[in-house]
């Protein structure tokens, strides 16, 4: 890496205003948010917005002061390095956390039970994405690997912009979706996007004299401004750890959808599938009940004709009695149940009256979204 860039005043500029913001952004709360699954929720939208204003309004007058005391110095080497090392080192945590949470199969899942008897028209865009995503295995496990080589790409520089390419274009993919589909991590997204683009950045030159320009380019030296030997030696061990940690991530990858920890793997609860109502007291005609889920997870939803209402249920096998709380507000009810065949019924118990709902398993082969 050399400081001959001969670079003009708005470049030196420009590279100081990146240099302040993504420092400002990758400071350690950014990775700790990010491993405790900070996922920007909606209603924290604004927020992430006045975030990214600071910042850019802290980098702009950092800049412009950094430009007024060293006007006519040349970006150092140093700093150059700092901030590329920097991006290669985030992207590269990031990349391998979701390109591996799709390559196991644990980011995306096909549909639950209560959405395959949900309207269309009733789903989120980010719920109908989802559902989208987890349908296919193979395409989540190949937008995964396409996450994984883009990082993995970066752990060497004489391979970094192409890593740096790969990325940009997967995520300018992953950012539009969440846009589009209102997917709240929005800002996470667009950020690894451009990040990517100023990985490239640095070697733009080349990249428009190979694909647009058809001229030739030199091989690119790369030294370090860091000589000394055990820094040499760090940077080895850190890349060996990192192609380490990439290599575990395949191993782990690959073995958890054979465990317990997928759903597929998981037995099927007392009870378990999609029952359809067919019978019911007069007096619930207003607020008739369509279908009656028992999912894992100890998830239970009662689907009404324009809603669907959550709950946490506690089944008794021997006595035959389920009781559903709310999940929210709301009491509990009380059942008693009875099973012949593919047919249940449920006899809710409330204040000294008992009501009567009789309905029937459906056959789960025929909902095409289930692979």
């Amino acid at each position: 890496m050399t400081s001959n860039l001969d670079w003009g005043p708005f470049q030196k500029w420009l590279f100081r205003f990146v240099v302040i913001y993504v420092l400002l952004y990758i400071l350690p709360i950014v990775w700790l948010s990010m491993l405790l699954g900070y996922t920007e929720p909606a209603e924290y939208q604004s927020s992430v917005l006045i975030l990214v204003a600071i910042r850019v309004g802290l980098s702009i007058a950092g800049a412009t002061i950094w430009s007024f005391h060293y006007k006519n110095a040349e970006p150092h080497p140093s700093h150059i390095y700092i901030l590329t090392l920097a991006l290669r080192s985030f992207l590269f945590l990031t990349m391998m956390t979701y390109g591996f949470a799709k390559v196991a199969l644990i980011q995306f899942s096909e549909a639950s039970l209560i959405q395959l008897v949900t309207p269309v028209g009733e789903l989120s865009p980010m719920r109908l994405l989802w559902i989208y995503m987890g349908y296919s295995s193979v395409y989540q496990i190949f937008t995964g690997l396409l996450e994984v080589a883009g990082g993995f790409l970066l752990l060497y520089r004489r391979t970094t912009t192409l890593g740096a390419l790969l990325i940009a274009g997967v995520m300018s993919n992953v950012a539009l979706m969440n846009f589009m589909f209102d997917v709240p991590v929005k800002n996470l997204a667009t950020h690894l996007f451009v990040f990517s683009l100023v990985l490239a950045a640095f070697d733009y030159k080349r990249i428009l004299n190979v694909f647009i320009l058809n001229k030739d380019v030199n091989a690119r030296a790369f030294e370090s401004p860091f000589q000394a030997e055990w820094f040499t030696k760090a940077t080895k061990w850190i890349r060996k750890a990192m192609i380490g940690a990439v290599a575990l991530g395949f191993i782990v990858s690959a073995a958890l959808p054979l465990t317990s920890y997928s759903s597929k793997n998981k037995p099927e609860p007392e009870l378990f599938g999609i029952y359809m109502v067919t019978s019911q007291e007069a007096s619930f005609r207003e607020n008739a009940w369509e279908y009656f889920v028992i999912d894992r997870y100890n998830q239970t939803y009662i689907r009404y004709k324009n809603n669907s209402k959550p709950y946490f249920r506690t089944l008794d096998t021997e006595q035959q009695t389920l009781t559903l709380k709310p999940q929210g507000t709301g009491s509990e009810r009380f059942f008693t149940y009875m099973t012949n065949g593919n047919k249940l019924h449920l006899t809710e118990i409330s204040e000294g009256d008992s009501l009567l709902f009789k309905m029937e398993k459906i056959d789960m082969e025929i909902f095409q979204l289930l692979r």
